[in-house]
């Protein structure tokens, strides 16, 4: 596939806010740089489907226990609630009128250690003729990543969206954290 870029610039966000849009029916992350620019993506309910269980298999490749008597779900459990109590609560950040809004159309996952890139895309075109209009870059640390699941699974629920693509460990409806839906 050749992959023409369009438009140079990338967002490399520092900051995102999720939140479901019922008019839509999608999910939109509204994303700072470290400028201040605020840009809102637009994410399909189709999209985040293949890419949450794409992170979620990572995660669980990256935690393994080799004490036969605790559970990798266990272990998974733990790590989500404890990532979702450390979370820092931070005043959300929304779009202006300067503010570019576009769709994913793909997204990109990287991973190396403790890290996840991932790469959000506007691919316009067809076939071979594809061209990349726009470009976010969102890194995250294993506990933030955990933060943005979490989000995006209290979106999915309050979506009505049916939250099977999540693993049973992700599910917080037994942990004493406060449901969030602002990753900072």
């Amino acid at each position: 596939m050749n992959l023409a870029r369009d438009d140079q610039s990338v967002l490399i966000m520092r900051t995102v806010t999720m939140a479901f849009d019922p008019t839509e029916d999608r999910v939109f992350m509204d994303a700072s740089d470290s400028a201040g620019q605020v840009e809102r993506l637009w994410l399909s309910r189709r999209l985040l489907d293949r890419l949450i269980p794409a992170l979620t298999g990572q995660l669980e490749k990256l935690v393994s226990f080799k004490d036969e008597t605790i559970s990798n779900a266990a272990i998974q459990s733990f790590a989500q609630e404890k990532a979702v109590l450390e979370k820092a609560e931070q005043s959300p950040i929304s779009k202006n009128e300067n503010s570019t809004t576009w769709l994913v159309t793909s997204v990109q996952v990287g991973q190396s250690n403790n890290k996840f890139q991932l790469r959000f895309v506007n691919e316009q075109g067809v076939a071979k003729e594809k061209t990349i209009r726009k470009r976010g870059v969102f890194t995250l640390e294993k506990p933030n990543l955990r933060q943005w699941l979490n989000a995006v699974f209290n979106i999915y629920k309050k979506a009505e969206w049916n939250t099977g693509v999540f693993p049973d460990w992700i599910d917080d409806s037994n942990s004493s954290a406060q449901p969030s839906l602002t990753i900072n």
